[in-house]
């Protein structure tokens, strides 16, 4: 049986937090979220529900034939109800990559 110390604890490299990527290809604009494109800041906004959306996460949006790339760049959790967010996202060039 391995021993554990705290010096071995302290030593541990933090794990990389995983980017996910959330696919709302399938999900109906204006009734599963709202999506407002990118302005003069750069960012588009984005409004749903979910638990597992983090900052660095991407999102994917449109419809399977023409998906379109976002970065949450920043998110913010409703208090009621706790799971809805509002996101701002933006808008990643290659595409390709990451799909």
């Amino acid at each position: 049986m391995p021993s554990l110390s705290i010096a071995g604890l302290i030593r541990k490299k933090p794990g990389k937090i995983r980017k996910k990527k959330h696919n709302f290809t399938q999900y109906d604009a204006g009734v599963d979220y709202i999506f407002e494109p990118a302005k003069a800041d750069g960012l588009g906004y984005l409004i749903s529900q979910g638990r597992s959306i983090r900052c660095g996460d991407y999102i994917v949006l449109g419809d399977s034939a023409n998906p379109h790339q976002y970065q949450v760049e920043e998110i913010d959790y409703y208090a009621n109800p706790s799971d809805m967010w509002i996101a701002a996202l933006k808008p990643i060039e290659n595409e390709a990559e990451g799909r």
